[in-house]
């Protein structure tokens, strides 16, 4: 009789009511792993950048950065995500799914560089006025603009890499480029993600089971709490299982290098166009062409 009668204060509540904050920052942060770490919607689809040998997109990607890095406003800045769009675009990326992705850090580097805007941080000729004797410096808005060009594009970039390649091969190409003790303490860590992200899921699904009416705020921060130290001790007897396991096993800390060809038939080509196009550009970007930027 006891699951007919209803509980207090979920009973209550109704069925259009909004998710509380933890539920859907829960659920949101399952979603994200899901969809960067073990999606493969995007990446076998027939674009450019999934023609592309793993370790060759990672290389780009990499310079790509280090050249953003290195540009001092956002009239240097702003091609560099032109360019990270246009791959995007030949690749068949959806624009709602990089959008999605680019609004977090978007948002993020928005508020922490925000401040420097203002001429209480930076001095300078005002563009706008806020209110009273607080306004936004040109100084300061180039500043905070690059800011986020800079956080944009990169994560963009990183975002291109692990959009287009699936899972399996990205951990062997960061695999066969990394040293053998990093590289086993990645293949293992990324097993294990997987593991602990099933495990938040089935979190999640337990406590929409469990609160089905809605969570009250004490006993949802308890459940979070508790859910957490659950997490803390499952991870840490899988770390004692794994630690008798290479005992048992013996370690010899040699490390094989990964088994298996990465590449495939027809990478080639567009590996190499995609170089190219990416020296080309850096190398404007430096140089300055007249016109360029």
């Amino acid at each position: 009789m006891w699951l007919l009668a209803p509980e207090p204060a979920r009973a209550m509540a109704s069925p259009g009511r909004r998710r509380p904050f933890f539920e859907r920052t829960l659920a949101g942060a399952v979603r994200f792993m899901d969809e960067i770490l073990f999606n493969e919607s995007v990446s076998a689809k027939n674009g450019f950048l999934q023609k592309v040998d793993p370790r060759i997109k990672m290389i780009c990607a990499v310079a790509l950065i280090i050249a953003l890095s290195f540009q001092k406003g956002p009239q240097g800045m702003l091609p560099f995500v032109f360019f990270a769009l246009l791959l995007a675009a030949a690749s068949f990326i959806p624009p709602v799914m990089l959008l999605k992705r680019l609004l977090p850090p978007l948002v993020l580097t928005s508020l922490i560089a925000f401040p420097a805007a203002l001429n209480i941080v930076t001095k300078g000729h005002d563009v706008f006025v806020l209110f009273g004797g607080l306004y936004v410096t040109r100084p300061g808005l180039l500043s905070a603009a690059g800011l986020v060009l800079r956080a944009v594009g990169s994560v963009m970039f990183v975002f291109l890499v692990s959009f287009t390649t699936p899972p399996v091969r990205l951990v062997k190409a960061i695999g066969a480029m990394a040293p053998g003790f990093f590289r086993v303490i990645f293949e293992t860590g990324y097993r294990y993600i997987f593991f602990f992200v099933r495990k938040l899921e089935e979190f999640v699904f337990a406590m929409k089971a469990r609160f089905s009416g809605g969570v009250p705020g004490a006993e949802g921060r308890r459940w979070v709490g508790s859910r957490a130290a659950t997490l803390l001790l499952i991870g840490a007897g899988l770390k004692d299982e794994l630690t008798m396991a290479m005992q048992a096993r013996g370690i010899t800390y040699e490390y094989p290098q990964p088994s298996g060809n990465i590449s495939r038939p027809g990478e080639f080509l567009p590996g190499t166009i995609l170089v190219l196009l990416c020296s080309v550009f850096i190398f404007m970007a430096f140089l300055r062409f007249p016109g360029m930027f």
